[in-house]
């Protein structure tokens, strides 16, 4: 399962003889996050991914190769070229696309003769790709076993004591970590910097806009001290109220009287006549 990758892996960090380690991730942020998950564990990690400078880079790859991590959480892309001798475990975060990329990535451990051992983790979706990745190279594993870090073969299979923790023991912290390693100044903070965003900006100018009316505001203040008027005060002007006369038609006074009366009125003429 996704959320006991973690605990999986801390027990494999700590299986008998293990040397240096390469965790391969598919994504940048996973590198990243594992990392530190792995560094509040207890364990020597660093991270290698294209979010950092070309500085952090460099220091992730000596503290490597000098030994003061033994845990290097990198990406394809990051990882390329990476020679470095003593590696005794891979482990695949995820299942790799096709059967290039893992030969790939197994191909850093198991160096002049000696032995490695590799680890792949295939999630239940990825299932049919590895089947795939087995058949191209006749790996004898056409269905990956349900591991946990309960898994009893997971001790048996990797050498891992049973007693141990998902954290690494006090005792057993020896390495220097990635703090040890100074970066290079190669005219960098040691991480891309991104153009400010839009949200940003907006706030940017609505601070600008914001000092702005306190200036003026602060400007008015003083001056109606000085002068003892108010500035708004001075500038209102009396308005003038429009007069406007109703006229009545003589035809809308007639219309307006009732036909009932219109009709005794032209009667009473009739007899005066």
């Amino acid at each position: 399962h996704e959320l006991n990758k973690a605990e999986v892996i801390a027990r494999i960090l700590q299986a008998r003889n293990r040397g240096l380690t390469i965790i391969f991730t598919k994504t940048k942020r996973q590198a990243g996050q594992l990392a530190d998950e792995l560094t509040t564990r207890g364990f020597a990690a660093g991270a290698l991914h294209g979010n950092l400078g070309q500085g952090a880079r460099e220091r992730a790859l000596r503290a490597f190769r000098k030994g003061k991590i033994d845990v290097l959480v990198a990406t394809d892309v990051a990882a390329r070229g990476i020679d470095v001798n003593n590696v005794t475990h891979v482990v695949n975060y995820q299942c790799p696309e096709d059967e290039k990329i893992y030969l790939h990535r197994i191909g850093r451990t198991g160096r002049a003769g000696h032995q490695g051992t590799a680890v792949t983790f295939v999630d239940w979706e990825d299932t049919p790709r590895w089947s795939m990745i087995n058949k191209a190279l006749n790996l004898n594993f056409p269905t990956p076993m349900e591991t946990y870090h309960t898994s009893e073969h997971l001790y048996t299979d990797l050498d891992i004591p049973t007693d141990v923790s998902g954290k690494l023991p006090r005792d057993q912290r020896v390495r220097a970590g990635l703090e040890a390693e100074k970066i290079e100044d190669l005219g960098e903070t040691g991480k891309r910097t991104r153009s400010p965003s839009r949200s940003s900006r907006r706030n940017r100018r609505r601070t600008k806009s914001q000092s702005t009316d306190a200036r003026t505001a602060n400007s008015r203040c003083e001056k109606q001290h000085s002068t003892g008027v108010d500035e708004r005060q001075t500038d209102r002007q009396p308005r003038k109220r429009k007069r406007t006369r109703k006229h009545i038609s003589t035809a809308n006074v007639k219309d307006s009287v009732p036909h009932c009366l219109q009709k005794s009125r032209t009667n009473r003429r009739k007899t005066a006549q």
